[in-house]
């Protein structure tokens, strides 16, 4: 963002990476009610910019997309090579929507039944949540027929996704919105799988060091093991849509991410540790109730069995807290 500045383009920001967060949108609604996006030219395929977009949405925004290619990669590029383009192509922005289908068509073709189900792939978990009916109902009847198909046939396939999931859980940071900590720790395991530079043979190694105990995640990791080659893309194209409103928001979260290959292993490592001991903290818990529970009428010795399987686990305990204390 700061060529444009320079060049003079002052009601201009930057956010990290290709993800807004519900916290930035919202400052930015104080000052302006219209976005024109200009991120990187493949951030149509970035599951993390489109789900930036529908939260956008549905905070009123009205959304647009400058679109440079195919002769600039960014804002950067253009203005220093280009000013006069840069400018040309500022009054000729597309609504985002517009965006989305045309560069789902770019990218998978609709001349073949395989290409034309990716595109839907792409396209409805997001036009299908358009917060106004009307805009709805026009880019469902666009679609339709981009890929000549009937209208009736695609609406029919975007309600199996407007139920997926709500806007509100998707934002980058989600992990405090769980109920449990073992739900939040799976889940921060899980992205940084999807973090690492072979997300399918990490799931591998996983899969035998660790079981998830939430089915969400256990179905992904089963279907990412069976992968030969990752790629984020062609993977969330065989996903139900259950299966990928929870992959994309693991995927969103981890493009915030930023670490290097060691320290992805080392925090592999660490959360698996600390599922552990959250594991021998429940039973625990569990083995406490029991004791108490039988210590008044305990004919068969059972609470002194039950301490000694007690006494094992807090030496276990004691064992993996060490190990990353």
């Amino acid at each position: 963002m700061i060529s444009p500045y320079q060049a003079g383009i002052k009601n201009i920001v930057a956010v990290k990476g290709t993800a807004f967060t519900e916290n930035q949108l919202r400052l930015l609604h104080r000052f302006c009610d219209s976005l024109i996006l200009a991120l990187d030219s493949d951030f149509a395929g970035n599951t993390a910019a489109l789900r930036s977009i529908e939260l956008a949405d549905s905070l009123d925004f009205d959304i647009k997309v400058l679109d440079l290619s195919p002769r600039f990669k960014d804002p950067d590029e253009a203005v220093n090579k280009d000013l006069e383009f840069f400018k040309t192509r500022l009054q000729k922005v597309l609504p985002v929507w517009d965006f989305v289908i045309n560069s789902a068509v770019k990218q998978f073709g609709t001349d073949s039944p395989r290409g034309k189900k990716q595109v839907l792939a792409l396209c409805l978990p997001f036009i299908s949540k358009i917060n106004n009916a009307v805009i709805r109902s026009d880019y469902l009847k666009k679609l339709a027929n981009t890929l000549d198909s009937d209208i009736n046939a695609v609406d029919q396939e975007s309600k199996k996704y407007s139920q997926t999931t709500k806007t509100e859980n998707i934002a980058p940071i989600s992990l405090s919105e769980k109920n449990t900590i073992e739900e939040k720790l799976e889940e921060k395991l899980f992205t940084l799988i999807l973090y690492a530079k072979k997300p399918h043979l990490v799931a591998q190694k996983i899969s035998q060091k660790y079981e998830f105990i939430f089915p969400r995640f256990q179905n992904l990791l089963k279907l990412l093991v069976k992968e030969k080659k990752y790629h984020p893309s062609s993977f969330q194209a065989k996903l139900s849509p259950e299966i990928m409103a929870v992959f994309q928001n693991i995927y969103l979260e981890a493009l915030n991410l930023d670490f290097d290959s060691f320290r992805v292993n080392g925090e592999i490592k660490k959360i698996i540790n600390q599922l552990q001991i959250q594991k021998i903290k429940s039973e625990l818990k569990q083995l406490s109730e029991q004791i108490a529970a039988t210590e008044d009428n305990d004919q068969n010795n059972t609470s002194k069995m039950l301490e000694i399987r007690y006494n094992k686990l807090l030496v276990n305990l004691s064992k993996l807290q060490c190990q990353h204390p």
